[in-house]
């Protein structure tokens, strides 16, 4: 089963990593929207009902079949807060307050077509979160292959490019932290494992 547990035994333990977007919304106003992109069966809206008090709502973006096999896992009280959809263009709302990626962007096919789909929500904060980045000149491929019996791509994104492309679509890079990670690549060095926020410029 799911290994998520949304009610009052909380299965996740809180956990560091995860606290860039618990925080900021622990700061905001209340009632605010996430769109979450590859949530998973650990979203961040656990980690955020763990450790605020918040009233927020999150959709989560995830493949097919894993929308068909969790939508009914999610239990009763929380039906109202939060839902599985598995395409962008599924997404009914019109306006979210933050979208995250938590560690996904990199298995988009196409991330900057994936975030101009994104721009029309109009979120105040697009938050990247433990994602390999690159140092060298442009985007490129790897094989993933920490999880056994799994190998897939994992793209490394090349990050002045990326901030650039950002940037030029009014979202102005505001954090940018660099953290060490337990993985690592065998010959390309010029990685580095980060946090970005972006905020909308709305001049």
């Amino acid at each position: 089963g799911p290994r998520i547990n949304f009610g009052t035994e909380w299965f996740i333990d809180y956990e560091n990593k995860y606290s860039c977007i618990p925080i900021i919304v622990s700061i905001l106003e209340n009632n605010i929207s996430i769109l979450e992109y590859g949530g998973g069966d650990n979203p961040i809206f656990s980690y955020i009902k763990n450790a605020t008090n918040k009233n927020i709502y999150s959709v989560v973006i995830e493949k097919e079949s894993f929308v068909k096999k969790f939508r009914n896992k999610i239990p009763d009280e929380f039906k109202n807060e939060i839902s599985y959809v598995d395409n962008i263009n599924n997404v009914s709302e019109e306006k979210f307050d933050i979208i995250f990626f938590g560690s996904s962007i990199q298995y988009s096919n196409d991330h900057e077509s994936l975030l101009s789909k994104m721009f029309n929500f109009n979120s105040k904060y697009i938050i990247i979160s433990r994602t390999f980045f690159n140092k060298l000149d442009k985007d490129f491929f790897v094989i993933q292959n920490n999880i056994a019996n799994n190998i897939f791509p994992y793209k490394m994104i090349n990050l002045s490019n990326f901030i650039e492309f950002m940037s030029k679509n009014k979202y102005n890079l505001i954090f940018n932290a660099t953290f060490k990670s337990e993985h690592s690549h065998e010959s390309i060095k010029e990685i580095s494992y980060k946090d970005l926020i972006f905020k909308k410029n709305i001049k």
